[in-house]
């Protein structure tokens, strides 16, 4: 599926990868319970209707650029899936969403043997998105590896010891990328988006009601949960960053006094008042940012070693 110099990596190294981190444990799960959620369909009438399904063949469609027919059997057929193993999949995937809450039963009375889940488990990972995880993460591994041996010759192939290695590369690598240089302009781009926000917001349906709100608070000095509760209006408190709020909203409060009540603020369904409470600019010292930080760093470095190292012979 990929080369990284000289070096193929195969739907075996895929899978083989996808097993030493856990992943193809799920794919396996998520099969037997769609494999069951099949058997039951059949028993007790199935719920998914044929609109359902062709919704969900568009999606799939349109999310990987297959607007036509024919691109759409070119690129299965290069994973080896025809249309209606494709199709099964895909329902599958609606059943067990439809039974979600009934799984652990549904899988009691219904259980398909192994060697059926075996069977089925490489098209629940083309249809449901796994597949394109595991290559991913296969890619990032061997290019980390074949950077940090700066031009070395690989070690002889040995399925079994290769993957671990590359594992154990992977996690050194991420490390020592983690300069505290690349942390801070790092830290130093993204200052605005990991500005920390607490405060209390409530949410209005309408203008006029936001603005009467906003009398009563500031003119009558009313509590605005007490408004609130009396207009049954949502009411919480709330704290994260910058970037977790509607793109509307985060501008003025990154400029706004603490203790302003700010707004009322239009938002796509309704306006909301935002009483700020408190400002804290993003810290390394603060472990939430810090990860974010190291994300970040870590994930454009990988990015950077794959442009470099991979070459893709199935871009899944």
């Amino acid at each position: 599926m990929l080369w990284v110099g000289e070096e193929p990596f195969t739907t075996l190294d895929v899978i083989g990868g996808a097993r030493l981190r856990g992943d193809w444990a799920d794919v396996e799960t998520r099969t037997r319970e769609g494999l069951a959620c099949v058997r039951r369909a059949q028993l007790d009438g199935d719920p998914i209707s044929q609109q359902e399904l062709t919704d969900a063949a568009n999606r799939f469609r349109y999310e990987r650029g297959l607007v036509a027919a024919e691109d759409a059997e070119a690129w299965l057929a290069d994973r080896g899936l025809d249309v209606q193993a494709w199709v099964e999949g895909l329902r599958r995937g609606l059943l067990r969403q439809h039974w979600a809450d009934e799984l652990p039963q549904t899988l009691a009375h219904f259980a398909a043997e192994e060697s059926e889940v075996e069977a089925e488990c490489w098209s629940e990972a083309v249809c449901s998105g796994a597949l394109e995880q595991a290559c991913g993460e296969l890619a990032a591994r061997a290019a980390v590896f074949a950077a940090e041996r700066a031009g070395r010759p690989w070690p002889p192939r040995d399925r079994g010891a290769l993957p671990k290695r590359m594992e154990t590369v992977f996690a050194g690598s991420r490390k020592r990328a983690l300069g505290p240089d690349r942390l801070r302009a790092c830290l130093h781009a993204h200052r605005l988006a990991w500005m920390r926000f607490r405060g209390q917001r409530v949410e209005l349906p309408t203008e006029p009601m936001a603005r009467e709100v906003r009398l009563r608070v500031l003119e009558d000095g009313e509590p605005m949960e007490s408004i609130a509760a009396e207009l049954r209006v949502p009411c919480q408190s709330w704290e994260g960053f910058a970037e977790e709020l509607e793109p509307e909203l985060a501008p003025c409060l990154s400029g706004a006094p603490v203790g302003q009540l700010v707004g009322p603020i239009s938002l796509a369904d309704g306006f909301t008042l935002f009483r700020l409470a408190a400002r804290v600019p993003p810290d390394l010292d603060d472990p939430s940012v810090r990860q974010r930080v190291e994300d970040v760093v870590w994930q454009a470095t990988v990015r950077g070693w794959i442009e470099e190292h991979v070459r893709w012979e199935i871009h899944v």
